[in-house]
């Protein structure tokens, strides 16, 4: 099977880094702490943090802080098993240019770095990865992000959600996984037709 990965929060830690900086920025404005236990997202609401702001300082630091994402639990282990199985493992990830300077340069990287092994790493220029996943004949995509999904799956692609805390209860009826030996477990069903 073509598997689709997206990079953020399904291959890497994302928020894990995210919640360090936005304490830090949150620290360095106004300095008061979570506004809000519940947010849905580091970024929307759990801090006193304007989107403006917030926008300003991924444009300055993500390439930087990106260099310093911990790969998620388990990823690494089952992606190489994947591959030992035959499967091919196609990255398909947006790092959009205002965020990046060198958005493939960074993430390849970061790969060879944490020894990640994968088929094929595509940066997209859109959030929307309906079109790369096609012209990647990708069986089934894993995204973190529900928005992203459901514009996947609206264009005919297989999907499922890779769980987060914010995304959890979120799933709007799309199939999710929590972590990697669920996705392991889901891509043996699908190829083993029990799903």
């Amino acid at each position: 099977m073509r598997i689709g990965l997206d990079m953020d929060n399904v291959i890497t830690d994302f928020d894990k880094l995210l919640e360090v900086e936005m304490k830090k920025l949150d620290k360095s404005l106004r300095n008061r702490g979570v506004i809000d236990e519940n947010a849905r997202h580091v970024t929307r609401g759990k801090y006193d943090l304007t989107n403006e702001e917030i926008e300003d300082y991924l444009c300055k630091y993500m390439e930087e802080f990106a260099s310093r994402l911990e790969v998620r639990d388990g990823a690494k282990y089952y992606m190489d098993k994947l591959l030992d199985d035959g499967h091919e493992l196609i990255i398909l990830t947006n790092r959009p240019d205002r965020h990046y300077k060198n958005a493939y340069g960074t993430t390849i990287k970061w790969l060879n770095k944490n020894s990640i092994n994968y088929t094929k790493l595509v940066i997209t220029k859109d959030t929307n990865k309906t079109k790369e996943c096609k012209e990647e004949n990708v069986d089934i995509m894993f995204d973190d992000n529900v928005g992203n999904c459901i514009k996947l799956k609206n264009g005919g692609v297989n999907v499922c959600i890779m769980g987060t805390s914010y995304n959890k209860n979120r799933t709007e009826g799309l199939p999710i996984v929590m972590d990697w030996k669920e996705l392991y477990n889901k891509i043996n069903a699908m190829q083993n037709n029990d799903i």
